[in-house]
């Protein structure tokens, strides 16, 4: 997702589900002025990744938490 061109930042969790356990949630940043919507990350991923790797989940955030070191924190993400 990373390679998007209109994304700016992403980082992707698994988080608990009740049918298979984890399933992935994607937390996306994009870039200024970039119209980008949860269906056209899903398409994106889904034409080159394996179907198991597409999040179910895609969460439009306009920055990641990082800590002082530049990581992000992915407990303030949510869960």
């Amino acid at each position: 997702m990373a390679a998007h061109p209109q994304i700016l930042e992403v980082a992707v969790l698994g988080v608990a589900d009740d049918e298979y356990g984890q399933r992935l949630r994607s937390y996306v940043a994009v870039r200024p002025g970039a119209t980008l919507t949860d269906v056209d990350v899903k398409d994106y991923v889904h034409h080159r990744l394996a179907r198991f790797k597409v999040p179910r989940d895609v969460i439009f955030v306009d920055a990641l938490p990082r800590n002082s070191t530049g990581k992000v924190v992915k407990r303030l993400l949510g869960s």
